[in-house]
Formats: C-alpha cells, structure tokens, sequence
C-alpha cells in the first residue's frame, strides 16, 4: 500500500495489497486486521486525506492554462540546478550547450520521411499467381490452361531393421 501522497506499509506491495482489498474491502478494515508486527504502519497514516485527493483530484480546466512553447531559461535552469540541486556545473553546462545546439537544427521531420517511401510486399506465390492470371488473360484465344508446376514427391525410405545383440555371459571361475 502507499502512493505519492504518503508512506508505504513495509512489506505489502501491489498484490498482497489487492489480496487484503479483495478480502477486507477497505483500507481501515486492513489496518485493523493485519499484524501489526509483521508490517510496520506509519504514524499518521493519512487515509482520508488521500481519499480525497483521489475521489476529488484538484484539477485546473484546460481553458485557464497558457502553453506556449519558449526557448529554455538557461540561466535560471543553470542556477536551479547547480545552485539549489547541486549538480556538477560543468555537465549542466555541457547540456544546456546541446539543448542549444539541438534547438539549431530543423524542426521535425514528417513520419513518412523516416521511413521512406511504402513499398508493397507481396509472396512470391501471389506473384506467381498473379503472373498466371496476367498470362491466361493475355492468351483468351487459346484454350490450354497451363497447369502448375507438380510438387517433388521424395520416396520414402525403408526403415532398417535393427540390430539386436545378445549378451554373453561371462564365466565365473
């Protein structure tokens, strides 16, 4: 058990989790039933705050948001990252140059250009058959049908007989 908004119940993961659920039916009725000892709750367990913050997520409607899409903040992404999170300035700075230099390039390509031009594949005994139909429709005069070609029958074998071997018995003097 446990989520983003608070701690893990050591121990029980995503399918005991489920096995409790199913057979329980709910968080409070785990925690009363389950071994306190074998699993360590949490002091100050949230459930009904993260309750709520699941039945009633805190959602902005689209229409209030504003996207648009800028060059990056380097200078402030330089000191977020090296100042607050301290990070090696000198591998932010190596990527923020790539970022830079990425930004340089075209803009992407259409889907059609990575892959080329579609080509059709088809068996070769669909082109034999297709080839067959154009041959037949070409000599509508002629009332031969070309048959196809027959298959290679291979023999069959016969199975040798094996061979049995007695064994001797050795004297014992």
């Amino acid at each position: 058990l446990g989520c983003d908004y608070c701690d893990t119940i050591r121990g029980i993961g995503p399918k005991r989790a489920l096995d409790l659920m199913n057979k329980h039916g709910n968080i409070e009725t785990i925690l009363e039933n389950i071994d306190r000892e074998k699993y360590k709750v949490p002091e100050d367990f949230p459930i009904d705050e993260v309750r709520e913050l699941f039945k009633n997520p805190k959602i902005t409607p689209c229409e209030e948001i504003d996207l648009s899409w800028t060059p990056p903040d380097v200078e402030g992404l330089h000191e977020y990252l090296v100042g607050e999170k301290g990070f090696n300035p000198a591998r932010i700075t190596k990527a923020l140059k790539r970022i830079e230099k990425g930004k340089a390039k075209v803009s992407q390509n259409r889907l059609t250009n990575f892959f080329g031009t579609p080509v059709r594949v088809t068996s070769k005994k669909r082109k034999r058959e297709t080839n067959n139909n154009n041959n037949n429709n070409n000599n509508n005069n002629n009332d031969e049908v070309e048959e196809p070609p027959k298959k290679k029958s291979f023999g069959t074998k016969k199975a040798k007989p094996k061979k049995t071997t007695t064994k001797r018995k050795s004297k014992v003097k």
